[in-house]
């Protein structure tokens, strides 16, 4: 009988911690803001769209609704990884980049046979871009690079109860973490002159809730409906000045300042869901997002001139050949497709910024079905030239790794 599998998906987290030289950059609409917004879904919902307000959670773990962490008699670890390629172009060229990290992970407990408790972390935000321009002739000539790079994460608590039949809530304490760093960096090709490295570093924090419901009114149909209240982020700003000397060898000074502290205002957002099972074998689920960012505050001031609001549109299908314990491995793998439509809430041009695409995937169950790994595959486009400058295709590939093991069954330790 094979052991410890958590212990085995707790390793490969630890190893996806582990310092990593490589060059990355997320989409060129992450330089404004807090970055692209990041969606806490698991590769089994990516592979449909994004779908999972109103998907009841098989052995994957996943925070979009906290009213669908169905408990089990397993006590279940899931991580989630992601890669993007993204290829850009404007009227002046084009541009590539790739953008590999963590995508968070979650724990659940279960209590009972109906009621859990679950805690993880997950992105809210995503922002790592630089540009580099060469500006001037001669011996004024000198290479400028600005950036944003950073994250908001979402560190939970949550509570799983299904008090009668056909109904499940959830709630979920939130508490909001991120630092940001925009460099600005001055490089002369010509020695006589200092060359500059400056940065804007932001620290937030705040706390938020989150609540949500799961009915079954007919047979197999769902639906499913979540809540995330406002949010305000305290903001810790200060800027680090470097002058880059450059004589008989380079040296560094640095000057580091404290600036005023700020607050960032979030609105609430909310979704809803709905999915149907037929025959046992295939799954539908379409969902709707919104989170209004036109109405974003910045040390009370209004963004609206810079946001547009955030909304998301999913809709997918997952087909699985048999449910039969005893039928063949292949079987039971699942079969994923979706699209996908959104509204990006920066604004870059006369118009705002859509993006749209097409996913897939499969899960490989492992472990007599105590453990899977789902992968999703999804091509997608964002923006449009004549619009918004800028146009990217992107490629994205999303693997979630769930383990389980019986530490409790029934609210006691066996």
């Amino acid at each position: 009988m094979i052991k410890h599998i958590l212990s085995s998906v707790i390793f490969i987290f630890i190893i996806s911690l582990l310092p990593q030289n490589q060059l990355t950059a997320t989409s060129f609409f992450s330089t404004r803001g807090l970055g692209l917004k990041s969606e806490p879904t698991s590769a089994r919902g990516f592979a449909m769209g994004g779908v999972g307000i109103a998907i009841p959670q098989d052995l994957g773990l996943s925070s979009l609704n906290p009213a669908t962490l169905t408990p089990t008699a397993l006590t279940r670890l899931t991580l989630h990884f992601g890669s993007e390629f993204v290829e850009q172009e404007n009227r002046l060229g084009t541009g590539r980049s790739t953008y590999t990290n963590a995508l968070g992970g979650q724990f659940l407990i279960p209590v009972t046979s109906r009621y859990s408790i679950s805690m993880g972390i997950q992105p809210l935000f995503l922002a790592d871009f630089k540009f580099r321009t060469t500006v001037g002739s001669g011996d004024t000539q000198y290479q400028e690079s600005v950036g944003n790079k950073g994250s908001l994460n979402k560190l939970f608590l949550a509570f799983y109860g299904q008090p009668v039949k056909k109904f499940s809530f959830g709630i979920s304490y939130n508490y909001n973490t991120g630092k940001y760093e925009k460099p600005w960096q001055v490089d002369y090709t010509n020695e006589a002159y200092f060359d500059t490295n400056d940065r804007f570093n932001t620290q937030l924090s705040g706390h938020s809730f989150s609540m949500g419901f799961l009915v079954n009114p007919y047979k197999t149909w769902f639906v499913g409906m979540t809540y995330t209240s406002p949010l305000e982020l305290i903001s810790r700003n200060s800027m680090t000045h470097g002058f880059l000397v450059n004589l008989n060898e380079y040296s560094t000074t640095y000057a580091h300042t404290s600036l005023d502290d700020g607050t960032t205002n979030l609105p609430a957002s909310w979704g809803i869901g709905t999915s149907i099972i037929l025959k046992k074998k295939w799954l539908l689920s379409a969902d709707y997002f919104s989170e209004p960012l036109s109405q974003m505050k910045e040390n009370g001031e209004s963004l609206a001139s810079e946001f547009n609001d955030f909304t998301r549109f999913s809709a997918g299908i997952e087909y699985t050949a048999s449910t039969n314990p005893y039928s063949s491995y292949f079987s039971h793998v699942p079969l994923r497709i979706g699209y996908f439509y959104k509204q990006l809430p920066v604004k870059f041009g006369s118009e705002p910024i859509h993006e749209q695409g097409f996913s897939m995937g499969f899960g490989l169950p492992f472990f007599y079905s105590m453990g899977k790994m789902d992968i999703a595959f999804a091509y997608g486009k964002r923006g449009d030239i004549a619009n918004n400058y800028v146009k990217e295709n992107f490629y994205y590939i999303m693997a979630s790794v769930t383990g389980g093991e019986r530490w409790f069954l029934g609210g006691r330790k066996r």
